[in-house]
């Protein structure tokens, strides 16, 4: 089940989890990667496909 996050208190710093703490910095490979696979996921956002049911039934 998705959880969705409501208030900025329940997003928590990535410090505060003690199995991230030891994990290796990346290296410029994995950055220059990572880069790549985000560029190829973009698209441009088209706000006409979202609507506000909310606003709509007031």
């Amino acid at each position: 089940m998705a959880t969705t996050l409501r208030y900025p208190n329940e997003v928590w710093e990535p410090s505060h989890f003690a199995e991230l703490k030891d994990l290796p910095k990346a290296g410029e490979e994995e950055l220059s990667m990572m880069t790549k696979i985000v560029d190829k996921m973009t698209k441009d956002l088209d706000l006409r496909l979202y609507h506000n049911g909310c606003k709509e039934r007031i």
